[in-house]
């Protein structure tokens, strides 16, 4: 498809635009009809290095057929299933060559976290069908990529955290998922079993045939915390090796937003809040900080409620304004399902700015749809 700039000049206040409008990578920003407020709102917009899609004549021009768009839904889900089966046979002690097949899924990872990253944090979230400790994996993988790549680490140390981010709980693996589901406390047996778990999955990984010292290092430790509080061993301050503080804090956010059997997960800014709460105690403050600036205010896959009053999800993070996310409406005021998703950017002005977090809902689109995939 043939993008241009799309410039100032080629706006007006009030007047729908004509063309689709698409950031750098090619996500779909905003669809024909959106109307622009104001000079402001639209200098605003454009500043963000954004593309028009093709005029009449120049779509003439294009060949017959484009080349097939990736679906990143379908994507995970391939992909969830192998890391299901994977880590039954990690656990079961059935895995001959745990590299290769980790490492298969880093690939996954690092294919999906160029364009489709806000995509795959957003199905994480609200997609039923995965079980929570598959769903917490790939979470754990995410993040753990998402910030490697903002700390520029060497590609190979960062192919071992997110490796060790898919393995790091399989020595849980037969508590973990049900533990999601159990509203009560954990019984003695299950918490020697937690307690006991980051040994365990680096016994089992070892055994597997890993012998990467960043990857088993940072499955030994990502439960230690930086006063000493963790375990297994209570390790403090730069005992605790960088990969584990990574996984550590995206372990903590996966475990708070992802919804369990017993409730909904939290609202993204008690997630938050809790990380900044526990930066420099427990949490290294630093990739606190970072981790806040990188994910945004309100995460891919949040529902919001909007100024004009329709309910939307979060499709895409904003790098200028962490808490002015692209959104997809999806109901109007009086809760009705719209004719199809509407993009909208929250950074414009009234009547698209958020004004609260909303519970996890039904969704009355496919999430293709809803983050502009599909027609």
């Amino acid at each position: 498809m043939v993008h241009k700039r799309l410039l100032a000049g080629e706006l007006s206040p009030g007047t729908p635009i004509p063309w689709r409008v698409f950031d750098a990578s090619g996500r779909l920003l905003l669809r024909e009809g959106h109307r622009f407020a104001d000079e402001a709102a639209i200098e605003a917009f454009v500043a963000r290095e954004v593309y028009r899609g093709p005029t009449d004549d120049e779509a003439r021009q294009l060949p017959a057929k484009a080349p097939p768009q990736i679906d990143p839904f379908a994507t995970l889900i391939e992909h969830t299933q192998r890391l299901a089966r994977g880590l039954v046979d990690l656990a079961c002690m059935h895995c001959a060559d745990a590299n290769a097949w980790a490492m298969s899924l880093v690939d996954v990872v690092e294919s999906l976290d160029g364009m489709h990253v806000d995509a795959v944090l957003g199905a994480l979230l609200l997609m039923d069908e995965l079980k929570y400790s598959i769903s917490h994996a790939w979470m754990v993988a995410t993040v753990c990529d998402l910030m490697a790549r903002r700390l520029a680490l060497p590609d190979a140390q960062r192919r071992s955290f997110v490796a060790a981010a898919f393995t790091s709980n399989v020595g849980m693996l037969q508590v973990q998922d049900l533990l999601s589901s159990q509203p009560g406390p954990m019984t003695p047996e299950q918490d020697a079993i937690v307690k006991h778990h980051p040994v365990r999955s680096r016994q089992l990984l070892a055994a597997a045939g890993v012998h990467d010292s960043l990857w088993l290092s940072a499955t030994l430790q990502h439960h230690e915390r930086l006063d000493g509080s963790g375990y297994p061993r209570g390790l403090k301050d730069e005992a605790v090796v960088l990969g584990a503080r990574l996984l550590a804090l995206a372990d903590i956010y996966a475990a708070m937003i992802l919804p369990r059997t017993y409730r909904d997960g939290v609202h993204a800014k008690e997630a938050l809040r809790e990380i900044f709460m526990q930066r420099g105690s427990r949490i290294d403050a630093g990739l606190a900080s970072l981790f806040i600036k990188e994910i945004g205010v309100f995460p891919p896959g949040v529902f919001v409620k909007l100024a004009n009053g329709e309910t939307a999800v979060v499709v895409r993070r904003n790098p200028r304004h962490a808490n002015k996310p692209i959104i997809s409406s999806l109901l109007n005021p009086f809760g009705t399902p719209l004719e199809r998703p509407l993009i909208r950017d929250s950074a414009e002005a009234s009547p698209y700015a958020i004004v609260d977090v909303l519970p996890r809902q039904a969704l009355p689109f496919a999430l293709a749809r809803i983050w502009g995939y599909g027609a």
